[in-house]
């Protein structure tokens, strides 16, 4: 083909198609017409180049050209054939003699006082992988234990591979996951990740782990939208001492503050404020904004609790539907300041909200239910302003809203 510019190639001593190579990157791949590689080499492309979405895997059927930038703004642009990796000038190898994986560069880091978090793919089959530097020896190698000790254990993140580079600091490959957001969901949607975690736990506890770290911060999602639970740095055995006062201001429960912390309890609590933060839109009178705040303490959920008691001793009243007054028996139970008066993760499991059906769920969609609230607020308002009681058109009203 006169006129056509083509990269040089490379071919081994045998000139079969089988042993044809490209000794250039991706983007010189892209350059090259059909007709210049054999067709045979351009089936095996379409079968294994597969898992990046922004570059195609179609071969072309005329010259394609495509600049080095617009490689540069792919997502993941590794391609493997036979022994050789084409990558984007965004993607580089973690360290010198590791070439299983690729970091992209281009992906957003994640820095933490205790560890760097970078992302690429494995090699071997192209799945996204999370690549976690943690520069403290002794906590890396906590973490590694815990977790090939705990890979049995639902709703748990997956170790990977590890390996060190060329810092001599641990990296910790783990699975790629979906960041969770806990503000705005159904009720229903919330009974299932608190499942999720609540399963976790108990797996955790009954094996003698206590997480000590639960935040939305450490709580993920994978590809089928269950919670699973990283992060197990600060994590912590059940033994006769107290556990080190440790975890993030907001969900550490009031024994650890106080230094006398033992048992599993404290997950509980820490479960119980995440909760309260996915539930605060269904009980907007009971101060659930304040959980999650540095500011909490001991104080913080006592008032709260109290907020939740007097919720239900109005429960004859039916105000809301039944489902919402498990839901604030439960958050009562975990948020109690005394542990011992907490239930552990199996007897939560048991609890009327954990176990109720999708049908008593009926109506508690988060956006049809909070418009409905916000339409009773204004009724309440207006039925009476010098006082804001309620009463008399609660009981006009909520034959009409629950049954």
């Amino acid at each position: 083909m006169k006129g056509l510019e083509r990269p040089p190639l490379c071919r081994s001593k045998s000139s079969s198609d089988d042993e044809f190579t490209v000794s250039h990157h991706s983007y010189d791949y892209l350059h090259l017409s059909p007709s210049c590689v054999p067709r045979r080499f351009l089936n095996n492309l379409r079968h294994r180049f597969t898992h990046s979405r922004s570059v195609s895997t179609n071969i072309p059927t005329s010259p394609v050209t495509r600049s080095q930038e617009e490689i540069k703004c792919t997502n993941t642009c590794a391609k493997g054939c036979g022994d050789y990796v084409y990558k984007a000038p965004c993607e580089r190898y973690p360290c010198r003699g590791q070439k299983k994986y690729l970091v992209n560069d281009k992906l957003k880091k994640l820095t933490t006082e205790l560890s760097l978090i970078e992302f690429g793919v494995r090699l071997s089959d192209c799945a996204p992988v999370a690549f976690k530097t943690v520069p403290s020896r002794k906590l890396a190698e906590k973490e590694i234990e815990v977790l090939r000790q705990v890979s049995h254990i639902p709703h748990v993140i997956r170790l990977e591979d590890s390996y060190l580079d060329d810092q001599g600091q641990i990296v910790i490959v783990l699975p790629k996951l979906k960041d969770l957001t806990i503000e705005k969901r159904n009720l229903l949607d919330v009974q299932c990740l608190i499942r999720d975690l609540l399963e976790a736990l108990e797996g955790l506890h009954k094996d003698g782990i206590v997480h000590m770290d639960l935040t939305p911060a450490n709580l993920m999602v994978d590809q089928e939208g269950h919670l699973v639970v990283i992060d197990f740095g600060l994590c912590s055995r059940c033994s006769s001492q107290p556990h080190t006062a440790c975890g993030t201001p907001g969900y550490i429960a009031p024994e650890v503050y106080q230094g006398n912390a033992r048992g599993t309890k404290p997950d509980i609590y820490s479960a119980g404020i995440l909760l309260g933060e996915m539930i605060e839109g269904y009980l907007p009178d009971c101060q659930l904004n304040y959980l999650g705040s540095s500011m909490v303490r001991a104080a913080t959920t006592e008032m709260i609790c109290n907020s939740l008691e007097e919720l239900l001793l109005d429960r004859d009243l039916k105000l809301y539907p039944e489902i919402i007054y498990h839901a604030a028996d439960l958050l009562k139970s975990m948020l109690s300041t005394d542990p011992e008066k907490r239930p552990d993760a199996s007897e939560t499991l048991r609890h009327p909200f954990m176990v109720a059906s999708e049908e008593e769920f009926q109506d508690t969609e988060y956006e049809k239910y909070t418009e409905r609230l916000r339409i009773i607020e204004y009724n309440r308002r207006m039925s009476n302003p010098s006082t804001g009681s309620c009463d008399s058109y609660y009981e006009s009203y909520e034959c009409d809203y629950y049954y």
